[in-house]
Order: C-alpha cells, then sequence, then structure tokens
C-alpha cells in the first residue's frame, strides 16, 4: 500500500512539473494580443536554427506564425530566411520582414572569417531585389520563379545591416531607361510638330 501511494505521489508530482513547465513554456515565448490570431513574440527570445544560427527580434513582434526548422524560420507564412554559415556561429536580430516593402536584419557572427549565405523565400517570382549592406547599395537580384533569391557575405565582419529592398518593377533600370527614351520622342515630336506649324504660318503671311 505505501509503494502505491509513493507511486501516485511522484506520478502527480511529475505531471504538475510537466504542466509548470508548459506554462513557463508558453509565457516566455508569447502572449495573447488584442488582434485575433495574433501573438507577441518577446524580443529576449532565441530561436534556434540547428547549432550555429541564432534569430532574435529586433522588438516585440505581432505574427500570425513563426514555424521554427532545423535550415530556416518562417515568418507569417509568408517569409521564410535560411542562413548558412561556413564556421563559428551568428547571431541574427529581425527588424523588418514585411514582404511587399523591405526586409531587414542584423547579422553578427561573434568572430572573424566566417563565410554566410542568406536565402530568402517568399519573395514575387521575376521581380528584383536590390541588396544594402550597412545601407550601402550591394547587388540587384532577381527571385527566381519559386521567389527565392540567395547571396553571400565573406566580410569584413563585425556586426553588419542587411537590407532587401523591393524594386516597383520586374525590370526596374530597364522601365526607367524606356520611359526615358519615350521622354525623349514625345519632345522631339512635339518639336517637328511646332516646327511644321510654324512652316505653314510663314506660307499664309
Amino acid at each position: 500500500m505505501y509503494s502505491r501511494l509513493s507511486a501516485k505521489l511522484v506520478s502527480l508530482f511529475l505531471v504538475f512539473s510537466v504542466s509548470l513547465l508548459g506554462y513557463v513554456s508558453m509565457s516566455t515565448w508569447g502572449a495573447p494580443t488584442p488582434t485575433a490570431g495574433k501573438v507577441a513574440i518577446s524580443d529576449q527570445v532565441q530561436i534556434k536554427q540547428g547549432a550555429d544560427v541564432s534569430y532574435y527580434f529586433a522588438d516585440d513582434a505581432y505574427l500570425d506564425k513563426l514555424e521554427v526548422r532545423a535550415s530556416y524560420v518562417e515568418i507569417n507564412s509568408q517569409f521564410r530566411l535560411s542562413t548558412g554559415i561556413s564556421t563559428g556561429q551568428v547571431n541574427i536580430t529581425l527588424e523588418r520582414y514585411a514582404v511587399s516593402s523591405s526586409m531587414l536584419w542584423t547579422a553578427d557572427p561573434g568572430s572573424a572569417g566566417p563565410i554566410v549565405t542568406f536565402t530568402l523565400s517568399g519573395l514575387e517570382s521575376g521581380r528584383m531585389y536590390r541588396v544594402y549592406i550597412d545601407g550601402v547599395s550591394s547587388n540587384l537580384l532577381t527571385a527566381s520563379g519559386s521567389g527565392v533569391i540567395s547571396f553571400t557575405y565573406s566580410g569584413p565582419w563585425s556586426e553588419h545591416q542587411f537590407e532587401i529592398v523591393p524594386q516597383y518593377s520586374v525590370y526596374p533600370d530597364v522601365t526607367a531607361g524606356a520611359i526615358a527614351f519615350l521622354g525623349i520622342v514625345v519632345v522631339l515630336v512635339l518639336l517637328m510638330l511646332l516646327l511644321m506649324m510654324y512652316e505653314k504660318a510663314k506660307k499664309f503671311t
């Protein structure tokens, strides 16, 4: 009888401990918000992608969904970021992740020398995206047919800010050149019409 009572007490203790652990975990990870279907994720939460990459939010984030996989994190079932690193570890702080406007994050490897590859998914197929590093334009990438772009940064390393800005059209540079060319053509046509009208007016005078 004593052993049965001990077993029951141990079982109750384990159930209570697991319940308490679950409550603490939920309290740490998120809290309900006034907006239905969203949770608030604290900026103190560390999200691990494997053993080498950690993600944080710059501020408290209000998300519909946060999915953490071994090779990527997915935010709001839309934006997916995968970070590959050649050696060591890297901390990623997510500051802006609205696919329709821009994506902004900082990366700090904590040590010199790693080669880091960023892969972003959930982008608009065929759209061009400009990459900025510490506010300076780096290159222009075109999203693949499945909405993916990827680029690699090898240093020099300290904490760096990376930003991806979608362009206003699929081929922004070509479009800008075409608009400028059409503008010149229109001006030339107008000038020719004015000249013809002037010549006709001279004949009648």
